[in-house]
C-alpha cells in the first residue's frame, strides 16, 4: 500500500491475493502518514521530479497564501521568485539524488516574498520517484540572525571592553575596543587569563572570586588593567555571573575612567584650593590648584575697577609662577565674561579677539572665564583660564571655575568689605584728627585775631595823630605790615578749620577757571604749560567763588613746586555721579558732583607725604619756603563749600587733586566788587558788644572819633540793660559773634523785638556756626572780619547804617 497524491488507499497484492492482516496494517500506515502530513506546523509538499506539485498540506497554503487546488495546478519552479530561482535550480541539481536542503525565497500569492528553508528526499509515489519537502518560514530566523549580527557588532564596537571569562580565568571572548585599548589581538588575550592584564589580581584570588559572583550574581570595582606596552589603564568593571550553553562565565564590562580620574583629581585639587586657605592666602593658592587641575598655563582671579573699564590681578598663576596684570576689559574675552556671563572659547580665542594683546604675547588658544558676583548679585571680578592648547573639556572646567566661582566671590566681598572697613577706620580717624586741629587752629585765630585787632586799630590811630612826617611813621608801617601778614596766617587758619565766613553765590566752574587761567599763568611760569578742558554741560555749583579762586591758586601752587625744572598743569572740569557712600568716605555724600581735576607731572608723593598732606604745618619744602597752610586751607575750603577732597600720587608720577563740589540747579551769578566806603563822620547810636576789652575800647575810640554817639558793652546782658537804660534811638547793633552765655546773634534777635528798626554788624575772629546752624553767613548779612582795618571798620558801620536792613 502506498500514498497517492490524492490520500486514497489503493491495495498492491501478488496474484490478486487479499491478506486481511497486511491490509490493516497498511491502512494504519497511511492514516498516521496522513496525520503528521496535515498537522505538521512546516508546510510538507509532494512533486514529481519534473517540479509538478502532487500534494501539499495546509500549512504550507497558509505560508505561501494559495489555496490547495491552487497549488495543485502549479510546479515548484512557479512558486519560487524569480530572481532566486536559478540559484534554487542549481541547489537542486546538486542534491537530486536522494536528499538535500537548500535556502530559498518563496514567492507568496500577494506577490510578497517570503524565505524558505526546504528540505527534501525522494520517495516513490504510485511506483513512480518523487520529492517529498519541507518548507520551514525562515523570516523569524532571519530576523534572529539579524538581531544576533546587529547585537554581536554593537558589543564588537560598544564604547566599554567586553570579555567573557571562563570559571579558570581564561578569557573566552574579547571585543575590538578590548583589543584595541589593551593592544592585544583577540588570539593573544585568548591565550592569557585576567591576572596577566590586572596587575591588582593575584591567581589565587580567582577562586574565591568566582564564588562570591555566584553568589552575588554582580561585583562592580575599580582597578587597573595593564596594556601590551606595559602601560596601566584606570578601568571600572562590572562583572555579572551568566550560563551559556551549559557552561559557566563571567561576562564582564570594563570601562576605560581615566577622564573620570583626571576630573576627580581636578575636583580634588580645586576643593584643596577653595578650602585650604582663606584671607590673603586664598587667592594665590586658588589660582595655583586651579592651574594644576585643570592643566592651563594661567589662571586668574582678577577685580574689576570702580569705573568699570578694567580688571586687576588678585592673583595669577602663569607656566608655574605667580604673575600680575592690569588688564584693558575692552575687546577682549574678560568684557564678556563681566558683561554676559560664564563663556567659553575652547580653540582660537585669538581669532575671536584680535585685539586681546595678552591672549597675543601669550600665545593662548583657549580661554574659559566666569564672572564673580557679590550676595547682591553685582559683579566684582571675574575668575578664568587660559591654555596655550585646545581646551578639550571646556565644559567641565567651565563647571569647576563655577563652583570657585562662589568661594572666591565670597572671599572677594569680604575682602573688600574689610578694606573698606579699614579705609573708613582710617578716614574716621583722619577726620577725627583734623576736626581736633581744625577746633584748636580755629580758636587760636580766633584769639589772636582779637590781639590783632587790638595791634591794627592802635597802629592804625598812632600813624593818624603822628602824622606823615613823624620818624615814628616808618616804625609803625612795620608794625602794620606785620599785623597783616599775622592777619593772613590766621585767615589761612580759619580756612582750614571750615570757620571762615563764606558767601555763597551759584558758580560756572568752567567759567571761573577760565578767568583765572591768565593769572595762574603768571603764577605758574612760563615753563610749565597751562591746560584748561572744560568739560561739556557742566553742572553749577554753590560756593564762595573767592574761597574757589584761592583753592585754584593753592593748588596750583603746589604744582608749580613740584616741577622745578618745567612740565605740565591740567585743569580738567567734568561732571560725575559717587554711588557708593562707603567707598566716598567719611562726610561724602552720594549723588551729583561737578569734578575740578587738577594734574601735574611732578615729582609726586610718596605714601607717608599723602597721609599727613592736609594737616596743618605740613611741609616738604625747606624752611622759609612754605608755611604748611595751603593745602590744608583747600581741604578746609573744600570741605566747608560740602565738597571733598581726593589725591592721587605716586613717586616720579605726578600728583592729581580731584575736588568734588555738590551740583546744584541754578545759573550762575556775577559778584559785584563791593568797594568799602569810608565816611569821615556820622552822628547815629551805636552800642558795640566785645568781650575783649582792648577790641571794645579802641573800636569804641574809633567810632567815637567819627562822631558817633557810642553805648559800650561787654556782653549781652550788658547790652540788654544798656537798651533798657537808654531813652533815644539807637540805630546799629556793632557786636561780637561768639560771647559767653548770650552770642551775638541771640543779643541781636531779643534787641529787635522791642527796637524793630535795629541794624546790625556782625564782627567775629571767625565766622559764625552761631549765626547759622551750617555755619554759613545768609547771603546780604553784614560781616566784618576780625581783623580789620580802621577805615573798613568806618566804612562797614557807615553802609550797615545806610542800608534798608534785610536780615
Amino acid at each position: 500500500m502506498t500514498a497517492d497524491p490524492g490520500g486514497r488507499r489503493r491495495g498492491r497484492a501478488a496474484a490478486g491475493r487479499s491478506d486481511g492482516r497486511s491490509d490493516a496494517a497498511l491502512l494504519e500506515s497511511e492514516e498516521r502518514f496522513r496525520a503528521v502530513f496535515e498537522t505538521a506546523p512546516d508546510g510538507i509538499f509532494i512533486a514529481d521530479l519534473q517540479g509538478k506539485i502532487l500534494d501539499v498540506n495546509e500549512a504550507l497554503c497558509a505560508q505561501i497564501g494559495y489555496r490547495r487546488e491552487q497549488l495543485l495546478e502549479l510546479t515548484v519552479r512557479r512558486v519560487i521568485a524569480p530572481k532566486y530561482l536559478e540559484s534554487a535550480q542549481r541547489s537542486f541539481a546538486q542534491e537530486r539524488a536522494q536528499a538535500g536542503y537548500i535556502e530559498t525565497v518563496a514567492l507568496r500569492s500577494d506577490g510578497t516574498e517570503m524565505p524558505l528553508e526546504l528540505a527534501f528526499r525522494r520517495i516513490q509515489v504510485r511506483g513512480q520517484p518523487a520529492l517529498l519537502g519541507i518548507a520551514r518560514d525562515m523570516r523569524e530566523r532571519r530576523h534572529y540572525e539579524a538581531a544576533l549580527r546587529t547585537t554581536q557588532a554593537a558589543v564588537d564596537r560598544a564604547p566599554d571592553m567586553v570579555f567573557w571569562i571562563d570559571r579558570h580565568g581564561r578569557f573566552a571572548y574579547a571585543n575590538e575596543v578590548a583589543c584595541c585599548t589593551l593592544g592585544y589581538t583577540d588570539q593573544e588575550l585568548f591565550e592569557r587569563c585576567v591576572w596577566d592584564i590586572d596587575p591588582h589580581f593575584r591567581p589565587e584570588r580567582w577562586l574565591p572570586f568566582w564564588e562570591q559572583l555566584k553568589a552575588q550574581h554582580s561585583i562592580v570595582r575599580d582597578t587597573e588593567q595593564r596594556r601590551k606596552d606595559g602601560r596601566t589603564v584606570p578601568v571600572e568593571v562590572s562583572s555579572s555571573y551568566v550560563e551559556f550553553e551549559g557552561q559557566e562565565f563571567v561576562l564582564a564590562f570594563a570601562r576605560d575612567i581615566s577622564e573620570r580620574k583626571s576630573t576627580e583629581l581636578a575636583i580634588l585639587h580645586v576643593v584643596r584650593g577653595v578650602s585650604a586657605e582663606s584671607g590673603d592666602a586664598f587667592f594665590p593658592e586658588l589660582v595655583r590648584s586651579l592651574a594644576t587641575a585643570l592643566e592651563v598655563e594661567l589662571s586668574l582671579v582678577a577685580q574689576l575697577s570702580d569705573d568699570g573699564a578694567e580688571v586687576k590681578t588678585i592673583a595669577a598663576w602663569l607656566d608655574g609662577a605667580p604673575v600680575q596684570y592690569d588688564l584693558a576689559l575692552g575687546g577682549t574675552p574678560f568684557e564678556e565674561s563681566v558683561g554676559r556671563g560664564p563663556c567659553m572659547y575652547p580653540n582660537d580665542v585669538q581669532g575671536r579677539f584680535p585685539g586681546a594683546t595678552l591672549l597675543r604675547e601669550l600665545g593662548m588658544a583657549g580661554y574659559v572665564g566666569s564672572p564673580l558676583r557679590d550676595s547682591a548679585g553685582q559683579v566684582l571680578g571675574l575668575i578664568a583660564v587660559m591654555s596655550r592648547t585646545v581646551i578639550h573639556r571646556a565644559g567641565f572646567v567651565a563647571s569647576m571655575l563655577e563652583i570657585c566661582a562662589t568661594r572666591a566671590a565670597s572671599e572677594l566681598e569680604r575682602m573688600i568689605s574689610e578694606r573698606d572697613r579699614q579705609l573708613l577706620e582710617a578716614q574716621l580717624r583722619h577726620a577725627q584728627k583734623m576736626e581736633a586741629v581744625g577746633r584748636l587752629a580755629a580758636g587760636v585765630a580766633h584769639d589772636f585775631n582779637n590781639v590783632l585787632t587790638t595791634i591794627s586799630l592802635h597802629t592804625e590811630m598812632m600813624m593818624a595823630v603822628a602824622g606823615p612826617s613823624s620818624p615814628l611813621q616808618s616804625d609803625l608801617h612795620d608794625v602794620s605790615k606785620a599785623a597783616e601778614r599775622a592777619t593772613a596766617l590766621t585767615s589761612q587758619l580759619l580756612a582750614f578749620s571750615r570757620k571762615q565766613p563764606i558767601l555763597p553765590t551759584i558758580v560756572d566752574l568752567n567759567e571761573l577757571v577760565g578767568q583765572s587761567s591768565k593769572m595762574l599763568e603768571r603764577l605758574i611760569g612760563e615753563d610749565v604749560e597751562l591746560e584748561f578742558v572744560a568739560g561739556a554741560d557742566l553742572s553749577t555749583v554753590k560756593a564762595d567763588p573767592c574761597h574757589l579762586e584761592q583753592v585754584l591758586t593753592n593748588v596750583a601752587v603746589n604744582a608749580r613746586d613740584a616741577m622745578p625744572q618745567g612740565g605740565k598743569l591740567t585743569l580738567t572740569t567734568e561732571n560725575t555721579f559717587v554711588r557708593d557712600s562707603l567707598k566716598g568716605g567719611v562726610g561724602r555724600k552720594e549723588g551729583p558732583y561737578a569734578m575740578l581735576s587738577v594734574s601735574d607731572t611732578g615729582c609726586g608723593m610718596s605714601e607717608e607725604v599723602l597721609a599727613h598732606l592736609f594737616e596743618p604745618f605740613f611741609t616738604t619744602k625747606e624752611k622759609g619756603k612754605g608755611t604748611g597752610l595751603g593745602l590744608s586751607t583747600v581741604y578746609g575750603i573744600v570741605q566747608q563749600n560740602g565738597g571733598f577732597v581726593d589725591v592721587e600720587s605716586g613717586v616720579g608720577k605726578g600728583t592729581t587733586f580731584r575736588i568734588y563740589l555738590p551740583a546744584c540747579a541754578g545759573v550762575a551769578t556775577t559778584q559785584a566788587a563791593r568797594s568799602p566806603v569810608v565816611l569821615p563822620v556820622g552822628r547815629e547810636t551805636l552800642l558795640v558788644v566785645e568781650d575783649e576789652p582792648t577790641v571794645r575800647r579802641v573800636a569804641s575810640r574809633i567810632l567815637t572819633r567819627q562822631g558817633y554817639q557810642v553805648l559800650v558793652g561787654s556782653s549781652g546782658e550788658e547790652a540788654l540793660e544798656l537798651c533798657d537804660a537808654h531813652p533815644g534811638v539807637i540805630d546799629l547793633l556793632l557786636t561780637d559773634v561768639i560771647m559767653p552765655k548770650m552770642n551775638g546773634w541771640q543779643l541781636y534777635e531779643r534787641l529787635r523785638a522791642s527796637r524793630p528798626t535795629l541794624k546790625v554788624l556782625f564782627m567775629s575772629g571767625y565766622t559764625g556756626e552761631e549765626i547759622s546752624p551750617r555755619g554759613v553767613l545768609p547771603p546780604g548779612t553784614a560781616y566784618i572780619q576780625k581783623p580789620f582795618r580802621m577805615e573798613v571798620l568806618v566804612g562797614m558801620v557807615r553802609e550797615a547804617l545806610d542800608t534798608r536792613r534785610s536780615t
